[in-house]
C-alpha cells in the first residue's frame, strides 16, 4: 500500500482538492527530480534487500550520505518510501515500481525521461508557444529540415519506390476528434517542443497520406497500448 502524498504547496494554497491538485502540477518538478535521483543511485533496489541505515546504503550507491538522506526525506513526503522509528527506509508500494526486478519497473523510464535533455527541453517550452518556432534547446527540428528539404521527406519517397497499389502502415498516437482530453495531448507537446512536429487526428493523417495519393483502408485501435491506431493507407 502507497502512503499518502503530501505537497507543500497545498498548504499554502488551501481550496481543498483543487488546491491539492494545483500543487501537484506546481511541486512536480522536485518529484520528479526526487523520482530521478533514486532510480539513477538504484536506491530502491538496495532498501528493497532490507532496511538499512541510510550511511549504508550511502555508501552502496556511491553517494553522500547527507544528501542521500535528506533526499529520501523528501521522498517519504512524496510518498515513495517511509521511514521506521528506527530511522531506517522500507519502499512504500509506489517506490517498489522504481525497483530494476519488478514487472513494468518504472526505473529505466525515469532515468531516460527525467534527464537533462528533457529538462532543457521544458524550459524552452514558453518561448515555443510565444513564437511558434522550433525549440532552441531541442535536438534539432527534423520537420522543419523536411519542410526545406521536401525530395528527403519519407512519404514522397516511399511513394517512389512502392509498386503500384502498395501500403503504408502508420502506427501513431491518435488524436481524439472531440474536446475529450488525451494522452496524445502530451505526446503532441513534446513533439512540438523537441522536433518542431505534432501529433494528428485520423483526418489530418487522411489529409497528408492523400497527398501523395494514399487512402486509408483500415483503422485498428491499440487502446490497450495508450491511444494507439495502425492506420493502413494504400497508394492509388
Amino acid at each position: 500500500m502507497s502512503e499518502p502524498r503530501m505537497t507543500l504547496h497545498a498548504k499554502m494554497l488551501g481550496h481543498g482538492a483543487d488546491g491539492e491538485q494545483a500543487s501537484v502540477v506546481l511541486e512536480g518538478l522536485l518529484m520528479a527530480q526526487v523520482a530521478l535521483v533514486l532510480a539513477r543511485l538504484g536506491v530502491p533496489d538496495l532498501i528493497a534487500a532490507g532496511p538499512r541505515p541510510v550511511a549504508d546504503l550511502a555508501a552502496e550507491a556511491g553517494a553522500d550520505a547527507d544528501a542521500l538522506d535528506r533526499v529520501l526525506a523528501a521522498a517519504a513526503v512524496y510518498g515513495l518510501v517511509r521511514r521506521d522509528d528506527a530511522g531506517l527506509y522500507v519502499l512504500t508500494g509506489a517506490g517498489e515500481l522504481f525497483r530494476t526486478d519488478v514487472e513494468g519497473s518504472a526505473r529505466y523510464l525515469a532515468a531516460g525521461w527525467l534527464a537533462p535533455p528533457m529538462w532543457t527541453v521544458g524550459s524552452h517550452i514558453t518561448d515555443v508557444v510565444a513564437t511558434g518556432k522550433v525549440n532552441p534547446g531541442a535536438p534539432g527540428g527534423l520537420y522543419e529540415y523536411y519542410g526545406k528539404h521536401p525530395e528527403e521527406a519519407v512519404l514522397g519517397n516511399c511513394r517512389k519506390a512502392g509498386r503500384p497499389g502498395n501500403s503504408i502502415m502508420v502506427i501513431e498516437l491518435m488524436l481524439p476528434d472531440g474536446p475529450e482530453p488525451s494522452l496524445a495531448h502530451i505526446m503532441d507537446l513534446i513533439m512540438l517542443t523537441t522536433l518542431g512536429g505534432r501529433e494528428r487526428t485520423r483526418a489530418q493523417h487522411e489529409e497528408l497520406m492523400a497527398e501523395e495519393g494514399y487512402r486509408l483502408v483500415r483503422d485498428t485501435p491499440l487502446a490497450r497500448v495508450l491511444p494507439w491506431r495502425i492506420l493502413e493507407f494504400q497508394h492509388g
